[in-house]
């Protein structure tokens, strides 16, 4: 039998909506084109999954299933909700590591490489338990970051430092009143034990939903970061896009030379598009998900101060799902201000080129440290300069004033004055096509990660 990797992650739709399928992609590209033997474990949940869903019965909290698609195995598990909420209790993750053990001995992979963390990142120890070599790729810091984002409770981004003490404060700051009193609550004996006694199904699900916590906050803050040390460590292979990323998980000890910095990939699925250059009408886009630390709303606070002779053009595309993105297409369904605003929608991988050929550069106002960000390589790979929110991983592929501009994060007035900038004088974003890198395929990518599964196994 040859040998098997088994990819963990959520998000793994294999016609995902509302977000980026990279999981797929990697996974189509080391077993399609390079032959490996994969296999995919996720948990829906809200996630975008359209495949089959496991057993509702509340009874059964660990159950998994076999599904095949597009020539893929899946097993889709079904886990109680506690295992969702960002600390799950020691009894809940040892259950979890049992059921990953015995997940684990009957599929027999080989290596177990976790994506998307949430909700699964348990199986690390369930493979550690049975000497399996794991690998993980982040998508983000939620592993070692309880906000995920690395952006403070009160706001601004994070220096990436991992300390108790600080991390305690943060989160602290960053709650709301009700937050405050549950964390309140939950600090003593009394509240934490009425939690535990609340566990049944159907509160866990409410309990979830609303964000509620069960444990005091420096405990799960302790725990989380003992948990992460300890599996983070352990791994055969990390492999980060970034070397802030690099710096950030070097923290939990993982040993050097386990850690691989390998820049995401793009695949194009036309050739490179070309768009000429209406100097009488800037087209500037947005594409991604809506969702408020993307900053959507902060491109048209800035467009509303923008005072140009010739209008701007914003195209957006993206599902317009939740109360966020709603309410903006709402208030700027055709202008924002004197400037006109397009809205295309969510556009899956291969109509992507659509958008791009209606921009002359894309505006990247994440308010958050993205650990890609996709979108940049993304825009890179269709030959498009950027506008970005200036920050650690940003600063290693944007080089203000060749490939794009860096703007401060959240600073409207800075937005502004680029995009005036640009209007007045657009002849930079041509000089600045010819300066962009050259993105690898998804292939040239798993081929890096086929040599690193290579290097563990032997």
């Amino acid at each position: 039998m040859s040998k098997r990797t088994l990819i963990v992650s959520q998000y793994a739709d294999p016609n995902l909506v509302g977000g980026n399928n990279n999981v797929n992609r990697q996974a189509n590209a080391l077993k399609q084109a390079l032959g490996l033997d994969v296999e995919i474990l996720t948990c829906p949940d809200g996630d975008g999954w359209t495949g089959p869903f496991p057993s509702a019965d509340d009874s059964v909290r660990f159950s998994c299933f076999e599904w095949v698609s597009q020539d893929f195995n899946y097993h889709i598990v079904k886990l109680p909700k506690t295992l969702f909420e960002r600390v799950p209790n020691d009894i809940d993750w040892q259950l979890a590591v049992e059921f990953g053990i015995k997940l684990l001995t009957k599929i027999n992979p080989s290596i177990v490489h976790l994506q998307h963390w949430r909700g699964l990142w348990w199986i690390l120890e369930s493979a550690n338990q049975l000497s399996i070599p794991t690998v993980y790729t982040p998508h983000d810091w939620g592993i070692g970051c309880l906000r995920t984002i690395l952006v403070k409770g009160d706001g601004g981004m994070c220096d990436g430092l991992v300390d108790i003490d600080k991390c305690v404060k943060c989160i602290w700051k960053g709650r709301g009143l009700i937050g405050k009193m549950n964390e309140l609550l939950v600090s003593t004996s009394m509240g934490e034990n009425l939690f535990e006694i609340l566990n049944h199904p159907s509160v866990e699900q409410v309990l979830t939903k609303h964000g509620a916590v069960r444990h005091g906050l420096r405990k799960r803050v302790n725990l989380n970061y003992q948990r992460a040390k300890d599996l983070l460590s352990s791994l055969s292979a990390i492999i980060v896009p970034n070397c802030f990323a690099k710096v950030f998980y070097r923290q939990f000890d993982i040993p050097e030379n386990r850690i691989y910095v390998v820049p995401w990939y793009y695949d194009l699925t036309v050739s490179v598009v070309t768009k000429p250059l209406d100097r009488g009408k800037i087209v500037f886009g947005f594409i991604g998900r809506i969702s408020p630390e993307k900053g959507l709303d902060k491109i048209f606070d800035a467009l509303l101060k923008v005072d140009v002779p010739n209008p701007i053009h914003l195209v957006v595309a993206g599902a317009i799902q939740g109360e966020y993105a709603e309410k903006l297409r709402g208030k700027y369904r055709y202008n924002v201000g004197k400037h006109s605003v397009e809205w295309m929608g969510w556009m899956p991988h291969e109509e992507v080129h659509k958008f791009y050929e209606r921009v002359d550069a894309v505006i990247i106002s994440s308010e958050c440290i993205e650990n890609g960000p996709l979108t940049l390589i993304e825009s890179f790979a269709f030959k498009r300069p950027v506008i970005i929110s200036d920050s650690p991983t940003a600063r290693e592929f944007v080089k203000d004033g060749e490939t794009g501009y860096l703007v401060p994060i959240n600073s409207v007035a800075s937005l502004g004055d680029i995009l005036r900038k640009i209007s007045l004088d657009p002849n930079e974003l041509v000089g600045m096509k010819d300066n962009l890198p050259i993105i690898k395929s998804s292939v040239s990518y798993a081929s890096v990660v086929s040599c690193i599964y290579t290097a563990i196994e032997s």
